[in-house]
């Protein structure tokens, strides 16, 4: 693989990292750019498609903080038996802000740290709960 402008390694954390809240995150993915389907806007669509199975055709970004566990876990918004070792919340609770969606599993989910984009975990999902928008990330283990 040749390395350029638009691919470059990315940096692991060292193990003794810590995910800190309200840290943000950039999150990419592929997936849908609305909870009930279409949003209302073309961005990324294809040929003005406006359907739920519509096609994203520009890779979508988005800048989510770490939401402290603490808050992650209550009944209002995730609980405090769904989120295990190795998870942790990011987004915006009071549901203003982009997040992940339907077909983001998987992406990257990348901050820096000591100036470098660093990978500190993979979106799992988005999740909408009581109108708190959020997304469950999976991270490294030591």
């Amino acid at each position: 693989m040749d390395l350029n402008d638009h691919v470059s390694p990315i940096c692991l954390p060292p193990p003794n990292f810590i995910y800190s809240a309200r840290m943000n995150l950039t999150i990419t993915g592929w997936g849908k750019m609305g909870y009930e389907g279409y949003d209302g806007n073309d961005f990324g669509r294809a040929d003005g498609d406006n359907s739920e199975f519509a096609r994203v055709v520009r890779l979508q970004e988005a800048r989510v903080p770490i939401i402290p566990k603490s808050q992650c876990g209550d009944a209002k918004v995730y609980g405090p038996t769904r989120l295990s070792l190795g998870m942790f919340c990011a987004g915006h609770l009071d549901g203003g802000g982009p997040d992940a969606c339907q077909g983001d599993s998987g992406g990257p989910a990348v901050a820096s740290v000591g100036g470098r984009k660093t990978l500190l975990g993979v979106t799992r999902f988005g999740w909408l709960n009581y109108r708190k928008r959020f997304n469950i990330i999976l991270h490294f283990l030591k």
